[in-house]
């Protein structure tokens, strides 16, 4: 009997926290014929409760969806020529292909607006959820350095650019991580690669010594000697100075 008494109880209290929303207390207010001020109280009662219930469903959905959105690898490199920095970063496409269906399972959508002004570029994003709330985030910035690729037009430039800041834009408003820290853009601190005068002198040594670049390059870990940092390039002449005075004892006896 008591379980009964429970059972017809549970539904009577949740119309009453129902009744009690603001929609509830507008929709009496206008059943009872209140006066204008009243109502409008009431109305914008309703629409901060609506608010407040959106951003929380907001967070909510975000919270699940960093938990079950996977780290991206960085798959693409941007190389600006010797010397000058190479990294590799997470393409914008393949970052959109891998949170699309989580994005669907927790309600939200994504959109960019764009602002050019005389080669400076904001790119804005939005990030909406299903009930309304949303957050933006924005990053401003000239025109990227296309290194050594002289070849590309001005309108291909902006495209770049627009699509490195699409891309950061979106990763920092979903808190979205990739395999390290991606930077394929004009950074303060580049890691520089040795000087053209500095590699001469490397292929100098090289060449006296009776040396091979290909050879050489296996040694100090390079694709490509110019691709040499410029903190190491004391320690490759180093091997290169030695290699040298080896050389010339050699041929004196």
């Amino acid at each position: 009997m008591n379980e009964l008494v429970q059972q017809e109880q549970q539904p009577a209290t949740q119309l009453q926290a129902i009744d009690s929303t603001p929609a509830r207390l507008l929709e009496m207010a206008v059943s009872k014929d209140l006066d204008i001020e009243k109502l409008e109280k009431l109305m914008a009662m309703q629409k901060e409760w609506e608010a407040g219930q959106a951003k929380k469903a907001f967070y909510d959905a975000m919270a699940k969806f960093q938990n079950e959105c996977p780290t991206i690898l960085k798959r693409q490199t941007a190389d600006f020529g010797a010397g000058r920095a190479k990294y590799k970063y997470a393409d914008l496409g393949e970052i959109a292909e891998t949170i699309k269906p989580l994005l669907a399972k927790h309600g939200f959508s994504y959109r960019w607006s764009q602002i050019d002004e005389k080669n400076v570029i904001t790119i804005t994003c939005v990030v909406t959820h299903l009930l309304g709330h949303e957050v933006t985030n924005s990053i401003t910035s000239a025109l990227l350095d296309p290194g050594n690729n002289r070849s590309i037009n001005s309108i291909q430039l902006i495209g770049v650019t627009v699509q490195y800041l699409r891309r950061y834009t979106l990763t920092s408003a979903l808190g979205l991580a990739t395999a390290d820290y991606d930077s394929d853009g004009k950074l303060p601190d580049p890691v520089v690669t040795i000087t053209e005068q500095q590699y001469s002198q490397l292929i100098d040594l090289l060449n006296a010594s009776n040396g091979n670049e290909a050879a050489f390059c296996k040694i100090v870990a390079v694709n490509d000697l110019r691709q040499l940092a410029a903190d190491k390039f004391n320690q490759a002449k180093a091997v290169l100075d030695k290699r040298l005075e080896k050389f010339k004892n050699a041929a004196t006896n």
